[in-house]
């Protein structure tokens, strides 16, 4: 396992809104669920980077008439493109989060652990294994993805040998080397692309900018079968993976936040937390004045 250096910035809590129900679920069974993020409520979830790369692509060096097809290898990378996420606040007591994902306030915020997320299951690239990493979403172009503008420059290079040129009268390949050269060129022009699929799910409409959101999140292509279980929701079947809370001594949980409805006692949820392991999570009530 790599361990990651944390800086004076990363927050030491991140917390997730959810009902009592699945409060006792992910008590109980010591998991937490990642569930398809393409299935979101959102409905610009994983394609708001387009927007941003569409922009940066005509603010470049990139011939004017390369931007189309380059979009269009985009679409594709998009509908190719999807992950497992865990979604997470910086802020364990905000009343719109409360309204929207803990059941109108009447659920909890349950406060993680930032270094515990952080340091379990990585991504690692030399064993070809996806793993799991905590990613900090960006909103709109605010901030960019950490590969654009290393993507924008390679694209920009394909661009400049004529790999998206459009092959005319004129200047098609004369010998069966020059075609196959051009066939090779045109098809590693869309491999740059390939680095923003891990960004897709990061960035979102700044509309959304509130929650102050992070994601535990699995990179899964759509249509490659993963090991994952399903869930009902609503007018939905959504596919999810268990992430196990299994290094228990590290205490996964910092502390509970009973929402604004919640009718609970205190000496319960501190009850309930104890029976099943977890120790020293502090138990308290929201602050907001709602009902």
């Amino acid at each position: 396992m790599i361990e990651k250096t944390l800086s004076k910035d990363d927050p030491k809590i991140l917390y997730h809104y959810c009902s009592n129900a699945t409060l006792c679920s992910i008590i109980q069974n010591k998991s937490i669920w990642l569930s398809s993020l393409s299935l979101s409520n959102d409905s610009m979830e994983g394609r708001w980077l387009r927007g941003i790369f569409k922009k940066a692509c005509e603010e470049s060096d990139i011939k004017n008439r390369h931007v189309p097809d380059i979009m269009q290898s985009f679409d594709y990378l998009i509908e190719i493109s999807d992950s497992f996420g865990f979604c997470l606040s910086e802020q364990g007591d905000l009343l719109s989060q409360w309204r929207g994902y803990a059941d109108d306030a009447s659920g909890v915020s349950i406060g993680f652990s930032y270094p515990y997320l952080q340091s379990g299951h990585p991504i690692d690239e030399e064993k070809n294994i996806a793993g799991y990493s905590l990613q900090k979403v960006i909103y709109g172009a605010q901030e960019q993805p950490e590969y654009l503008e290393r993507v924008i420059k390679m694209v920009e290079k394909f661009s400049s040998d004529g790999a998206y040129d459009r092959p005319g009268l004129l200047t098609l390949p004369k010998t069966s080397k020059e075609r196959e050269a051009q066939k090779k060129l045109r098809a590693s022009a869309s491999f740059p692309l390939i680095f923003l699929m891990f960004d897709l799910f990061k960035v979102k409409n700044p509309a959304f900018s509130e929650e102050r959101e992070w994601r535990l999140m699995s990179p899964s292509p759509r249509g490659v079968l993963k090991t994952c279980k399903y869930r009902s929701a609503g007018n939905k079947i959504i596919p999810y993976q268990e992430y196990q809370l299994d290094r228990m001594n590290e205490r996964p949980l910092v502390e509970i936040v009973l929402g604004p409805k919640n009718a609970s006692n205190e000496k319960d949820i501190a009850n309930l937390l104890l029976a099943n392991g977890f120790e020293n999570v502090a138990v308290k009530r929201s602050s907001a004045t709602y009902r």
